[in-house]
């Protein structure tokens, strides 16, 4: 029987991921703090989500990915290695420098507040718009 790779058997590498990735983004999951924002970056765009601890993240996506190009767009709560795909994400607490974060609960509370709520829009609101709002 062949193993199977995905959230339930996170310790497996995913198909079409090398195992450096898979490594990097271990170490990664190791640095990440709650309430931290991630960059996901995507082929010709940028994913963003809240991290929240446990290995979770709190983000804006469609149903059909996370660029949604329509406006059905829904804050959902997922594993982080649903959402990394093959991408080798960063830390991108961009705006810390312009203003002061709120405290991690109330970063992890606005997101969590969110959760099931739809709407997207690509240039008023998206994943970023999201969890700049949060932190």
């Amino acid at each position: 029987m062949a193993n199977q790779s995905g959230p339930s058997n996170p310790g497996l590498v995913q198909h079409g991921e090398t195992l450096k990735r898979r490594i990097q983004n271990e170490a990664f999951l190791q640095q990440v703090k709650p309430g931290d924002m991630i960059e996901f970056p995507r082929k010709f765009y940028s994913h963003w989500a809240i991290y929240v601890g446990k290995g979770k993240v709190i983000h804006l996506t469609g149903d059909a990915g996370d660029m949604a190009l329509d406006e059905a767009g829904t804050v959902k709560l997922e594993d982080f290695w649903t959402v990394v795909g093959t991408s080798t994400p960063k830390i991108n607490n961009f705006l810390d420098a312009e203003m002061e974060p709120l405290p991690e609960k109330y970063i992890i509370s606005n997101a969590m507040s969110k959760l099931g709520a739809e709407g997207y829009h690509l240039i008023f609101l998206n994943c970023e718009h999201f969890v700049t709002w949060c932190r």
